[in-house]
């Protein structure tokens, strides 16, 4: 299961069972909501209080060719645990605000489960289409950046 996945599990637990909420409060383990009101200056001083050499054109490099925040924390910055958690959420936020247009897994994975979640049943069949043309159009991103 995919990181962004655990995450809005979480996410939508935390708002139906108090119990949750208290134990994901106590854990002190971040959640990708917690970036929304971070400034990129935030943002940034947090990856580097994690130990990366963060601004906008090293994170550029780090991202090229990459297809998702979890293997660029992952697999190029291999950082775990909650250093990991972190740098992904800020890594994540940092991608989708300033290079919005360049494949990401994990946004992918936002836009469809926000299409899955925002359209009513009746429209299931112009809700597939859109899905359809949604992931054919990010797979094209997808194959155009690891050649």
């Amino acid at each position: 299961m995919s990181w962004v996945e655990l995450d809005r599990i979480v996410s939508e637990e935390i708002v139906r069972d108090d119990d949750i909420r208290r134990r994901v409060a106590a854990s002190g383990r971040p959640l990708r909501s917690y970036a929304l009101g971070m400034s990129d200056d935030d943002l940034l001083a947090k990856l580097c209080g994690l130990g990366v050499d963060a601004d906008r054109e090293k994170l550029a490099g780090l991202c090229d060719r990459a297809l998702s925040a979890e293997e660029v924390v992952s697999e190029r910055l291999r950082l775990h645990d909650w250093n990991a958690d972190w740098a992904w959420i800020c890594l994540t936020e940092l991608w989708q605000r300033w290079w919005p247009e360049k494949a990401c897994l994990e946004l992918l994975d936002d836009k469809i489960s926000g299409r899955l979640r925002c359209r009513p049943a009746q429209r299931l069949r112009r809700q597939r289409q859109g899905l359809a043309r949604c992931v054919v159009g990010r797979a094209a991103d997808v194959r155009c950046r690891r050649r």
